[in-house]
């Protein structure tokens, strides 16, 4: 199964999908599949969440949705 299946199956399951979720299914460039996918014209939407790392730090990261 391809990794644009994989991503597109996962979203349908969760909702949404993170690096850190597709990193956890082996895909270490999330960013890369779904520039792929709307490439494709799969209508792919993105919001950034902020959040703090493990050492309390801030951060931002993007959460993708169909």
């Amino acid at each position: 199964m391809d990794q644009q299946t994989l991503v597109m199956r996962y979203i349908a399951e969760h909702g949404s999908i993170t690096s850190q979720e597709a990193f956890n299914m082996g895909i270490t460039r999330l960013a890369d599949v779904i520039y792929k996918m709307k490439k494709k014209g799969i209508p792919v939407k993105v919001t950034i969440v902020h959040g703090k790392n493990r050492f309390g730090r801030p951060i931002t990261y993007a959460r993708y949705y169909l």
